[in-house]
């Protein structure tokens, strides 16, 4: 992946939208949905903690790129500038070192 950062093939969003509801609120909103199947629930279950993980980072890299809820539908948000080192391997560095002390 680091490779990948220093060719460019891999980089960080400028912004990102994500909303991890806690385990309760999952359930709760796969009870209450019959129009789907959910068949791989389990998985996205366990990759939450993760993905908070993942994006807390970011966010400690460079706050405010990450935003922890989606905006009210069709509500214009105020976005920040272009991230201008998305694929710079320091960058890449920076965050697997803020992983490690996760």
């Amino acid at each position: 992946n680091r490779e990948l950062f220093i060719d460019g093939g891999l980089g960080l969003a400028d912004v990102v939208f994500c909303e991890l509801p806690h385990r309760e609120e999952l359930h709760r909103r796969r009870e209450s949905d019959t129009a789907r199947t959910r068949r791989r629930f389990d998985l996205h279950e366990r990759l939450t903690e993760p993905l908070r993980a993942w994006y807390s980072a970011v966010d400690a890299l460079d706050p405010g790129r990450v935003r922890w809820s989606l905006p009210p539908r069709g509500e214009l948000v105020d976005l920040p500038a272009p991230r201008p080192n998305r694929s710079s391997v320091e960058l890449f560095d920076r965050l697997v070192d803020e992983l490690t002390r996760m």
